[in-house]
């Protein structure tokens, strides 16, 4: 019954072990994972990370995507991100366990008791059998913990919970320890409670430069600009290729025979031949063909429409039609239906897939074209290869070193390395996409430190002092609208003279307000200033205001003397938690990473 929160306490530890789910869906990747390789991905801190414990934990990821993730396809683009987040997770907790055993924290079985019993997980405290009226029973939980047997005197074994808990607890204990660094006295508690509690509702006459139409600016002017800030248009050393890019598509021919091969092994199945023995022989799913197919029990959302569609309207013992999904064509067969809740159905299936790959000899063909135009590349460069045999050649955008991704080609971390370390014609070996696509490339420019040329950053240029001007001119304005006219007529002569006015709620010392931003001098003169007034005109980086003071609030110090506890608390818990993120990112600078993923994905 507790399958289902097994799965999720699985996603929030770290895994370490495969647990097999949806095999089907990750199958075009799978090829990764029997390479056999040996050595280290990288080092956290001087701590190795073999190639065999990364891809473990690479594939829980990719697993958990794909459950979670039904509908989606893995591209390219998926495939780096995942690869990203598992090698984030896998970096937080190496930093994090070698600060638990810096700062000494140990968990003993007092803590883990302590914890069961009263702090159970929140997978725990959602699940339907802890709960009464749709809220968590604690006594039923307990229950339920202590006697070992559930409410209706059915046994179960709560062991892996207690094994969840325990590893989860260190790193629970560690954020405690962090958190517990800071500390807040109630004069601190005192000081924020009156700066979120003075407080001001306003109409703001924004005089706005960009409500300033006609300005003109002249080369000469533009010409000055570039030369006086020529530090800004500095650029450090860049490359980039021209590539031809080989698409790898299947044939029609190739779609049928995939179609033809499953609908030959149903025919077999209905003259009797065994479902299992068949997919153990012929099933291009390698995650369960040695199992028959078997697929294990599941639920709605957990494999693609295609396939979930047809799986759910089978029978118990029946085969369905081959069925086309975007890995290939399955036949599946339902061996099994269970009532998990209420409202909740799983199922037992095996499947056979057959998928409409390219075939080794279309593969085969393409690449020998690959490869034949590579050498010709090396002996007559890309240009003139791509122009014989009537190839478009592309262009990536320009790179750094460093970039984790190259526009036009996407992650080639391997070949940004090649590009620095390379002459301009310099031809690198010929690259594979996760897709299958085949991409030869020839480095076309590699640019030492620059400057941008005028010609490049012109309209930038062009921009940034109108920009400029239009806010000098609005601050000129504003100050001429401030001596013209009497207090009392400002927002109908601001009205009449086309300037916005801004309606602003709650405003306090530190609240950034639309369209505004936070301009403090503007926000502490609001504050200053007395219920029906206006402000003085403030003058800012980025125009004028002047503020009409239509409410004020003041704070109640009497409700914070006598809820005095629980500011202190709702401050220590906002600063706590930022001090938490701050102690992170600090951690995260001062580690020594070396990440060599790209020399393997």
């Amino acid at each position: 019954m507790l399958d289902v929160f097994r799965k999720k306490a699985k996603i929030i530890i770290y895994l370490t072990a495969f647990v097999f789910i949806v095999g089907m869906a990750i199958m075009g990747i799978g090829g990764l994972f029997d390479q056999g390789r040996s050595n280290n991905v990288g080092r956290i801190n001087g701590k190795s990370i073999s190639y065999q414990e990364y891809v473990q934990l690479f594939q829980n990821t990719l697993q958990n995507h794909v459950r979670e993730n039904p509908d989606e396809e893995l591209d390219d683009q998926m495939f780096a991100r995942l690869n990203d987040q598992t090698w984030q997770q896998l970096v937080q907790r190496v930093l994090f366990d070698q600060e638990i055993r810096k700062r000494r924290i140990r968990v003993r079985d007092s803590d883990v008791i302590d914890r069961l019993k009263n702090d159970p997980p929140h997978f725990i405290r959602e699940a339907e059998m802890f709960q009464t009226d749709g809220a968590f029973d604690h006594q039923k939980y307990l229950n339920v913990l202590l006697t070992g047997q559930t409410v209706d005197g059915q046994p179960i074994d709560l062991d892996w919970l207690e094994h969840h808990v325990r590893d989860q607890l260190p790193y629970d204990l560690l954020l405690e320890d962090v958190r517990s660094e800071v500390t807040v006295s109630v004069k601190d508690a005192r000081e924020n409670f009156i700066n979120n509690n003075d407080k001001a509702d306003t109409k703001i006459i924004f005089f706005d430069p960009q409500k300033v139409s006609q300005v003109d600016i002249s080369d000469e002017e533009m010409e000055q600009y570039y030369n006086e800030n020529i530090d800004n248009y500095k650029k450090p050393p860049t490359s980039r290729f021209d590539y031809v890019r080989f698409e790898v598509k299947t044939t029609e021919q190739e779609k049928q025979f995939a179609r033809d091969k499953i609908q030959e092994l149903r025919d077999r199945i209905r003259q009797g031949e065994s479902f299992a023995e068949l997919a153990r022989e012929y099933s291009q799913d390698q995650s369960n063909a040695p199992q028959g197919g078997d697929l294990g029990y599941f639920g709605k959302g957990a494999m693609v429409p295609e396939f979930e569609k047809v799986a759910f309207d089978l029978n118990i013992g029946e085969v369905s039609s081959p069925v086309e999904t975007q890995f290939g064509w399955h036949i599946i067969k339902l061996t099994d239906r269970r009532e998990v809740s209420d409202n909740e159905i799983e199922i037992a299936a095996s499947h056979i897939l057959i998928d409409s790959e390219p075939f080794n000899e279309t593969i085969d063909a393409i690449r020998e074209e690959v490869e034949q135009f590579h050498q010709l590349v090396k002996r007559v460069g890309i240009d003139e290869a791509a122009s014989e045999q009537e190839y478009n050649v592309r262009k990536s955008g320009s790179f750094e070193e460093g970039a984790s991704f190259i526009q036009g080609l996407g992650r080639f971390d391997d070949m940004v390395e090649f590009a620095f370390n390379n002459q301009v014609g310099a031809v690198p070996e010929i690259k594979e996409s996760m897709a299958g696509d085949f991409y030869v490339l020839q480095l076309a420019e590699r640019r030492p430190e620059h400057y941008q040329d005028f010609s490049e950053v012109r309209a930038r240029i062009r921009t940034a002092l109108r920009n400029q001007k239009r806010i000098e001119i609005a601050k000129t304005k504003a100050q001429e609208f401030f001596e013209t006219y009497d207090p009392s007529n400002y927002l109908s002569a601001a009205t009449e003279e086309g300037w916005e006015i801004l309606e602003a709620e709650d405003i306090t010392v530190e609240k950034s307000i639309p369209q505004i931003g936070l301009v403090e001098d503007l926000n502490k003169s609001i504050l200053a200033s007395e219920e029906g007034s206006f402000t003085d005109l403030i003058i800012g980086e980025r125009g004028a205001y002047l503020a009409y003071v239509e409410n004020r609030y003041y704070p109640d110090m009497e409700d914070f003397e006598s809820n005095q506890e629980f500011h202190v608390s709702q401050l220590k818990n906002s600063k706590q938690s930022l001090h938490l993120n701050e102690w992170f990112q600090k951690l995260m600078d001062n580690a020594n990473i070396v990440d060599n993923r790209h020399e393997f994905f």
